[in-house]
């Protein structure tokens, strides 16, 4: 089994931060707004499927350096009205190789709308694909989060979700002078105990859903999200919500056969999962898979109206319809 040290510290009497992590072959470094301008050049040569982007508004380099500053700012305010220690996500980690000191990927870790979790997404340089560094990034991940279990947290309001406080952030974000206060509104002045992390995966990335669920991350959400585009054509997409550590109160039998279907590499079984899916969130049948780039991605992004998104959760059998503003990384068109 390869070894994965991890160190953590906390800085005092400035707000809490995450110290470097370091696995067998990455040392991560506390992101800097030096960073995104790196990471922005590798991902405007990267024309492969976009299975996660930094830039998620697709902005220019100057809207997402004020964007990355706000962040921080945002950061200190919040600490300024709480408590130093409390856990706000700052702007994440730059995974460095440790061979020759570049930069490889990054990891970005937000609040979420489960109360005590934050919800984490990580690219990695198309080269790097295929070597197995995103086992290496989910393993020390789980094992940060193992670490961090109890300590202080904030999270949002009763009534207020991820989505709300993502609008407002859109707007807010890329301002000069951001209304700090109004960002911070969404968010409860009562701390929570940290409980874990929060996935989110396309089930077509198998390679992805795999490495979560082999380091004991667990299925507990299906999510569908469709797109109304101004030529009155739809595209949907699935993803796969997991959480770490798992819960034994979560009925996962659903779930585990979607789950094995769709990584089995068998065709029958992968579309037997599909037909589940399409008929749990009323898809029309004539869809068809489209894996898209960043460029793609960003073309639509300037075609989309709105977007529809259905949760299915095993617990309690029912879709929960909302609105966001997130552009479409995969999808099914019709």
């Amino acid at each position: 089994m390869k070894k994965i040290a991890l160190l953590l510290f906390f800085i005092v009497p400035s707000s809490f931060s995450f110290a470097p992590i370091e696995t067998e072959r990455t040392i991560w470094q506390p992101w800097t707004i030096e960073h995104s301008q790196q990471w922005e050049k590798i991902e405007l040569r990267d024309e492969s499927i976009s299975h996660f982007r930094r830039n998620e508004y697709l902005e220019t380099i100057d809207e997402l350096i004020i964007r990355d500053k706000n962040w921080l700012l945002l950061s200190d305010y919040i600490h300024e009205h709480l408590d130093n220690n409390v856990i706000f996500p700052d702007l994440g980690f730059a995974i460095i190789q440790k061979i020759d000191h570049e930069l490889i990927g990054t990891i970005r870790i937000k609040p979420n709308n489960k109360q005590g979790y934050f919800s984490f997404g990580y690219g990695l340089r198309h080269d790097m694909h295929n070597q197995k560094i995103g086992q290496e990034i989910i393993k020390a991940l789980t094992i940060l989060s193992d670490t961090l279990i109890k300590s202080p947290i904030i999270t949002f309001k009763d009534g207020t979700s991820k989505d709300h406080f993502m609008k407002e952030w859109h707007i807010q974000g890329k301002k000069e002078k951001p209304d700090f206060a109004q960002l911070f509104s969404y968010f409860s002045q009562k701390t929570q105990p940290f409980q874990g992390i929060i996935g989110t995966v396309s089930m077509n990335n198998q390679a992805s859903l795999a490495v979560l669920i082999r380091n004991g991350m667990q299925p507990f959400e299906i999510e569908c999200e469709k797109y109304y585009l101004d030529n009155n054509m739809n595209l949907y997409s699935f993803d796969v919500l997991l959480q770490y550590p798992s819960q034994q109160d979560y009925a996962q039998q659903t779930f585990t056969k979607l789950v094995t279907n769709i990584l089995s590499r068998n065709q029958n079984l992968i579309d037997k999962a599909e037909n589940k899916l399409k008929e749990l969130f009323t898809i029309p049948s004539d869809w068809k898979y489209l894996q898209l780039s960043r460029a793609e991605k960003a073309q639509i992004k300037t075609i989309v109206q709105s977007v529809s998104v259905m949760l299915y959760s095993e617990i309690n059998q029912t879709k929960n319809i909302t609105s966001q503003i997130y552009y479409p990384p995969y999808c099914f068109i019709k």
